[in-house]
């Protein structure tokens, strides 16, 4: 008695929708707004004066750190210039930093 080989029917069905909605975009009535919120926050003399500080700490933290670079970056150049420094460096021996 010979069976008979089974059927199969795999019936795969995929489906996908997508739908975006995007709301009409007004730049110019934005761009107002943030123009008169600006112009209202620098009206007061003591937000005016608190913006420039922290504009001026900030650049001043920025040259300290670019000069400190800058620093580091001359002082590499001055011991790879220099045969003794280099050779302590590659030998690993301190130097009483």
């Amino acid at each position: 008695s010979e069976q008979q080989p089974m059927q199969l029917i795999i019936n795969n069905h995929a489906e996908s929708s997508s739908k975006q909605q995007a709301a009409p975009m007004q730049p110019r009535q934005e761009r107002k707004e943030v123009q008169s919120d600006v112009r209202e926050l620098l009206a007061s003399p003591i937000n005016r004066c608190m913006l420039f500080s922290v504009l001026g700490l900030g650049l001043y933290m920025l040259h300290g750190h670019l000069q400190h670079k800058w620093r580091i970056v001359e002082m590499q150049r001055r011991i790879d210039a220099n045969l003794f420094l280099r050779i302590t460096r590659l030998l690993n021996f301190p130097t009483g930093n």
